[in-house]
């Protein structure tokens, strides 16, 4: 293990406090005794010794800035900062930007360049809002209690 401190000879050794290079040459940061990022297989983890993913974080994380979420081409989520506004990729009958629970199949989306917004039920959009309110198939299913 490498141990990196300050060679200020005023400054007491402190192993609690700095950066650690393991025998796994992973990157290690800590801070009153308490890991607090690992650096490791390309993977970076705050709060987690074990990132999953690029960007690992248990907890909570602030971002001063504008904020997005892309894939390789579109953005898919994006927050405005400056005015609070959130943003999301379009969507599609079957993978609606905006779903509920774990029926990813049911939400809503907007059609590429249209200015209407369809509320979209087993892959299939049945539900149309536009400058005019259009409803293409509307079904209400109730059951009435005593």
């Amino acid at each position: 293990s490498i141990y990196f401190e300050a060679r200020d000879s005023s400054i007491t050794k402190d192993y609690d406090n700095g950066m650690i290079i393991d025998d796994n040459n992973q990157i290690i940061f800590r801070e009153n005794g308490a890991e607090v990022i690992r650096i490791t297989n390309n993977k970076v983890g705050i709060g987690t010794t074990s990132p999953a993913t690029i960007l690992d974080v248990k907890g909570k994380a602030n971002f001063t800035g504008n904020f997005s979420i892309m894939n390789a081409s579109n953005v898919i989520f994006s927050v405005d900062n400056t005015s609070g506004q959130v943003l999301l990729g379009d969507g599609s009958n079957a993978l609606p930007a905006i779903a509920f629970g774990n029926e990813r199949d049911i939400g809503f989306y907007r059609p590429s360049g249209g200015d209407e917004m369809v509320w979209a039920f087993n892959g299939a959009g049945k539900l149309s809002f536009q400058n005019t309110l259009i409803i293409r198939r509307l079904i209400f299913r109730a059951q009435i209690f005593d």
